[in-house]
């Protein structure tokens, strides 16, 4: 082997454990020497109360709004419209069943078809809207908002014989039992 190669192998080992001691130097010397310790608890600053005014104060803000051109405030929005009352259901929701005629009585039967309730109306009295304004021999007659209708018993008129207002009639549909 050549004498000089010979010589310089053995420093080799000596040489890789200098660069690699020379490379941690490098790298921990910075934050040895560049970085501080950290301060003392005493000038650590502490974060202070917030005071917040009261809110009078700010009620130039409210009443002359930034964002407004006019620096005016916004008009309130309107109130909702009322709503419509639904109309009244049509005479066809309906079926006379019966009246009953006295010298101190007038009543009549009627019948909602929707739910096959019989309501005992009197002269005067509501029925979803509509308002009984005569009950005769010949049936009842209904006020509504927009118009008048008559519930008839058909054959109620034909069996009533002429002049005979005050008897009781009583013409009532048969029973689907």
């Amino acid at each position: 082997m050549n004498p000089h190669l010979a010589g310089s192998l053995k420093f080799a080992p000596v040489a890789f454990a200098a660069s690699g001691l020379l490379a941690l130097v490098s790298v921990c010397l910075p934050s040895l020497v560049f970085y501080d310790s950290p301060p003392p608890e005493a000038e650590i600053a502490k974060p202070s109360k917030v005071v917040v005014a009261p809110l009078g104060n700010y009620a130039a803000i409210v009443w002359r709004p930034l964002f407004n051109n006019d620096r005016r405030r916004d008009a309130p929005p309107p109130p909702p419209a009322p709503p419509k009352p639904p109309a009244p259901p049509t005479a066809n929701n309906y079926q006379l069943v019966g009246i009953i005629l006295s010298s101190n009585l007038r009543m009549a039967l009627v019948e909602r078809r929707a739910d096959a309730q019989v309501a005992h109306l009197h002269i005067g009295d509501m029925l979803d809207g509509w308002t009984v304004k005569t009950i005769d021999a010949s049936g009842v007659q209904l006020d509504g908002p927009s118009s008048t209708t008559e519930l008839t018993i058909p054959r109620a008129a034909q069996r009533l014989p002429p002049g005979t207002a005050s008897t009781a009639v009583a013409a009532v549909r048969p029973s689907t039992e």
